[in-house]
């Protein structure tokens, strides 16, 4: 704290430079704030170069070979933009079932609206052309469930890649 020796600090002590709270058989109870009184407060430094090294890069030993760590973080590396590409892909692929999934659902709205269009006199005409609401729905449920599936799909696959990557990484 002060970086004085114990030698000195007692030797203030005992000539009344340094006034103390309390004296027992552990010893002097001083408070810190006649310490810092007496003494300026220091931060401590490193004692060596190699210590200096280990506190500001701990997981870096200074006899370790840097070759493998270097060749560790570019694999590590690849391996990101491959599951960064991986991710995009899975964007990609969810926005076109989401196109493909709203196309089918306008279409279901098409014959829809074309089934309600037609008139009773109409009707006869066009019973072969003429759709049942419900089989519209149905259209429409499908395209949603099948559209669903997928993004659901997309979203395991995109996990798992994630985990995998995540405990290469970890591994590492």
């Amino acid at each position: 704290m002060t970086g004085k020796s114990k030698s000195v600090i007692s030797n203030a002590l005992k000539n009344g430079t340094i006034s103390y709270a309390s004296k027992d058989s552990t010893g002097y109870k001083i408070d810190t704030s006649e310490l810092f009184r007496v003494f300026e407060r220091r931060t401590p430094e490193p004692r060596s170069r190699t210590a200096k090294r280990t506190i500001e890069n701990p997981q870096k030993n200074p006899h370790q070979n840097t070759q493998n760590t270097d060749h560790e973080i570019e694999i590590l590396k690849l391996k990101l933009q491959q599951a960064e590409q991986q991710r995009d892909l899975y964007k990609e692929k969810a926005i076109e079932w989401k196109e493909q999934c709203d196309g089918w659902k306008k279409q279901a709205n098409q014959l829809l609206l074309q089934s309600n269009t037609n008139n009773g006199h109409q009707a006869h005409q066009d019973k072969q052309k003429n759709i049942p609401k419900e089989t519209v729905r149905e259209i429409q449920e499908n395209a949603i469930i099948a559209y669903r599936k997928h993004l659901v799909e997309l979203r395991k696959k995109a996990e798992a890649k994630h985990k995998k990557n995540c405990q290469i990484m970890h591994r590492n």
